[in-house]
């Protein structure tokens, strides 16, 4: 049997536009997604440009942050804090790859583990490896 990727995607997108469009119709907070983008690699700026296109055909909200390279860690690190905090931001996802000058590790250690979109803060890899995932990423 062939699996018809597409049509898969589609009843995915599908399914996803009504649970937002219900969020909403509930007065409940408009799911929101945070992207850190650190400079410019052209496959990542296109890989985001696709994540921010599909929320806004889903009705998520996207707050996209593109960070010049030779921003500091220190103020990356600050930026997830903030998204941390930020109760319009329910998922957080850190573009890899990142400049050599920032330790991804202390990405993973700051990144709150219910906003890590992408499953890799630690608590989110040992749930993952015990069999018991928070969510499924991509």
């Amino acid at each position: 049997m062939l699996l018809d990727g597409k049509i898969v995607a589609k009843a995915i997108k599908d399914q996803v536009q009504k649970e937002v469009a219900a969020l909403r119709d509930y007065k409940k907070p408009t799911p929101g997604l945070a992207v850190i983008l650190i400079g410019n690699d052209p496959a990542s700026e296109v890989y985001v440009g696709h994540k921010i296109k599909a929320c806004q055909e889903l009705g998520i909200e996207s707050f996209p942050h593109k960070l010049p390279q030779d921003t500091s860690e220190e103020t990356v690190l600050a930026l997830i804090r903030k998204l941390n905090q930020d109760s319009k931001v329910h998922g957080i996802l850190v573009q890899m790859p990142v400049s050599k000058h920032i330790d991804y590790t202390k990405i993973l250690d700051t990144l709150h583990p219910l906003k890590d979109v992408d499953g890799l803060t630690p608590t989110n890899i040992g749930l993952g490896w015990s069999g018991r995932p928070r969510s499924l990423p991509c």
